[in-house]
């Protein structure tokens, strides 16, 4: 439903302050398992929105722990969709997520973010 999923985004997302994201130049973008094939949405995302000035990666939380991390840089932002990540990255943001969302509520708060 397009109407809660706005609601939503309105209400758990548009009222939170997200302060300094200018000051990342890496994004490590964490989507929860059931919705990996996000990412290549997401990829295209980040290139018509940056093209190749801002650098990214986007997984799922299971597999980010293979060792992705290992090696992340100072300029780095860690956002998380619809977890509290408490492990990966210095710099984290956790984004909320619909109870029982589908694609369209993951895509709709996502590219909020990333916009």
């Amino acid at each position: 439903d397009a109407g809660k999923i706005l609601k939503f985004i309105k209400q758990k997302i548009a009222n939170k302050k997200y302060l300094g994201l200018k000051k990342f130049k890496a994004f490590y973008l964490i989507l929860p398992p059931d919705f990996e094939l996000m990412r290549e949405m997401l990829d295209k995302k980040f290139v018509e929105l940056f093209g190749r000035r801002v650098a990214y990666t986007i997984s799922s939380s299971e597999y980010v722990k293979h060792a992705t991390t290992v090696v992340s840089r100072p300029d780095e932002l860690f956002i998380s969709f619809g977890h509290d990540n408490k492990t990966w990255g210095k710099h984290r943001l956790n984004v909320p997520l619909p109870k029982n969302c589908g694609y369209g509520a993951v895509m709709a708060v996502s590219y909020y973010i990333m916009v």
